[in-house]
């Protein structure tokens, strides 16, 4: 705690007022603006006791400080006489709580209460802002599905015009190869935008017999662009893994999270390697695979 106090035989009271109320904590005392200012960044306090009167300064000077360099420090004004309209103009400048100093035996209660109030609005920041985050990925994903849909459209379009070309063309044709190429380039772009409108979920779940090493071959591109050079990426692709059946979008959304997480998770580089296997599970079937039933199962990423 920062104690704003110019006298030492007050200060020690107080001291002993929080012991006796069994809060264990770190007490700087001191009498200036400098020296409050100087605390603030460098002693780091969790709570502010201050009094009202101290000469040159005081519990109103300090809580403009705090409004200016720590806006959420809650501070309690202790003081020897206070008057209720005062009062009130402190605790509508901001401070938490006012305790005389006649009746310090409020002091352990009020710091416990302005302690707790502090962390509850901390919380609600912290959750506000967690709100504001998932409401940009939301838009940023609606943004995306919908640029992904429209793009899928002129894609469509394109792979349709190159059948026609196809269609009309011999297998002899020079210009034959080319078109083929186009083709091929409109059903990789098709393949991305639908992993756009899987990861925007605006994609129809479409569960379907699928090779998962396939799948992990396909999406090993998209996993090197989004893990970077700092992490040596690797797959073991066991041969004889079974087919699974799952929407092969939802699937590979899964796969980049679990790539991206792991990604984060090495800030300073490292190795990931991407599995599938065959497995069979027993009768202790780990909670976090429920409510999977004991015997073969295959296709673990």
């Amino acid at each position: 705690m920062l104690l704003v106090e110019d006298r030492a035989e007050d200060a020690e009271l107080a001291t002993r007022e929080l012991a006796r109320a069994e809060l264990e904590c770190k007490i700087q005392r001191v009498e200036s603006a400098a020296a409050f200012r100087r605390a603030l960044a460098e002693f780091a306090p969790h709570l502010v006791l201050a009094d009202y009167n101290v000469p040159g300064f005081g519990g109103m000077a300090a809580l403009d400080i705090l409004r200016e360099q720590v806006p959420n420090l809650p501070l309690i004004i202790v003081t020897g006489s206070l008057d209720e309209e005062t009062a009130a103009e402190c605790i509508k400048a901001g401070a938490s709580d006012y305790v005389l100093k006649t009746n310090l035996v409020r002091l352990g209660p009020a710091v416990r209460g302005a302690l707790a109030l502090a962390q509850s609005q901390a919380r609600t920041r912290t959750l506000e802002a967690q709100l504001l985050q998932s409401q940009k990925l939301e838009a940023g994903g609606r943004l995306a599905g919908g640029v992904a849909h429209d793009f899928n459209n002129i894609l469509t379009a394109i792979g349709g015009y190159t059948d026609l070309l196809l269609a009309d063309l011999p297998q002899g044709d020079p210009r034959r190869q080319d078109v083929e190429e186009i083709y091929q380039a409109a059903q990789r772009a098709a393949a991305l935008t639908q992993q756009l409108l899987a990861f925007s979920r605006r994609q129809v779940m479409q569960p379907k017999v699928i090779d998962l090493n396939a799948l992990v071959a396909d999406v090993e591109k998209l996993l090197r662009r989004l893990i970077g050079e700092d992490i040596l990426f690797a797959t073991v692709l066991h041969p004889g893994v079974g087919n699974v059946r799952a929407d092969p979008g939802q699937l590979e959304q899964v796969i980049v999270n679990l790539a991206v997480n792991a990604r984060d998770a090495m800030p300073d580089g490292g190795r990931l390697t991407i599995e599938t296997r065959n497995v069979e599970l027993d009768e202790a079937i780990p909670p976090t695979i429920q409510p999977s039933r004991p015997g073969a199962t295959s296709n673990w990423p």
